[in-house]
This record gives C-alpha cells, sequence and structure tokens, in this order.
C-alpha cells in the first residue's frame, strides 16, 4: 500500500514539467528577458499546470472533502520545492564566483595562468560590472561616489538573507 496518494507525487512533478517547458520556450523565443524573469513565468506556467491537474485528478477536492484541500497544500509546497531547487541549482552557475571560476579553468584545459585569471577576476572589475548591472535596472541610484539602494525589494530579500543566515549560521557573513 503507497504511504502517499500517486497524484501528490505525480501532479507537482508534472508541474515541474510544464515549467522546465515554458522556461525553454521563452529563453529560446526572447533575448530581451533575463533568466530570473523567465524563470519566475515559467513558475507561474507550472503552478497553472498543476492546479489545472488538481482540478482534474483530486478527487477529494472535487468532492469538497478537506483533505482535498491538504493534498493541493502539500502539492503546491511539495511544488514550489522544486522550483525552487530548480532555480538555485541553475542560477548558481551564473550567480556564485566559485562556480564560474571552475568554468573559466575548464574552459581553459584544466589550467590557467594567474596573470590571465587576473584579467577575467579583478575585484574592480567585478564590483563595477555588478554595481553597473543593478544600475542600469534601477536597483540601486548612483549619486556622486556614492551607491544606495532604490528597491524595496531588493531590500527585502537582503534582509531576509541575512536574518536566515544569522539564524543559520550565527554570522552574517562568511567573512565575519
Amino acid at each position: 500500500m503507497w504511504i502517499v496518494d500517486l497524484p501528490t507525487v505525480v501532479f507537482p512533478l508534472a508541474g515541474m514539467g510544464v515549467n522546465l517547458l515554458g522556461l525553454a520556450i521563452i529563453l529560446r523565443l526572447s533575448r530581451r528577458i533575463g533568466f530570473v524573469q523567465a524563470a519566475i513565468f515559467a513558475f507561474v506556467w507550472g503552478l497553472i499546470g498543476l492546479l489545472m491537474l488538481e482540478a482534474i485528478g483530486n478527487s477529494e477536492l472535487s468532492a469538497g472533502h478537506p483533505a482535498g484541500w491538504v493534498l493541493l497544500g502539500g502539492d503546491f509546497l511539495t511544488y514550489a520545492c522544486l522550483g525552487f531547487s530548480f532555480f538555485s541549482l541553475t542560477n548558481t552557475s551564473e550567480s556564485s564566483i566559485r562556480v564560474r571560476i571552475l568554468r573559466e579553468i575548464d574552459r581553459a584545459g584544466g589550467s590557467i595562468d594567474k596573470s590571465e585569471f587576473s584579467k577575467i577576476y579583478n575585484e574592480d572589475i567585478i564590483l563595477k560590472l555588478r554595481l553597473e548591472r543593478w544600475r542600469s535596472k534601477g536597483l540601486v541610484v548612483k549619486t556622486a561616489d556614492r551607491y544606495a539602494l532604490n528597491s524595496k525589494g531588493l531590500r527585502a530579500v537582503e534582509r531576509i538573507f541575512y536574518y536566515l543566515k544569522i539564524f543559520l549560521v550565527r554570522r552574517s557573513s562568511q567573512f565575519d
């Protein structure tokens, strides 16, 4: 006998399938949309697919039983966790300097000269590029020689991760 209902496993996976298909379509058809925006749209498409499957296949929900809502909630949480895990895994290859450094070493044939490496990964260049990208998106503004946050959403994300890191590892940075 199954411990969980089979649709509880299949529906979130099917939703992720719709998510991945949507992401592939968006990224192939549009060069103007960034990965994060594409991932959000694809997540919503997958969620719509999940809800359609729930409407068709969740007999408990169709019958109005409270258990149907519990199954729907569990399926949504499973789908959300799968979606977040996928996004984190795919985004790490772009946002993590450690992973990008390993990729550059691999592209150079397995080893790279320190001077060549310094041309690619200069702290000033990395900082300048990141700040310029944020400025171009309106997330920060530059006045004279200072940068200021211009996004309540970015500030909220920073606070969430700050407190999460304090809670989990009892420090705000790996450099503390």
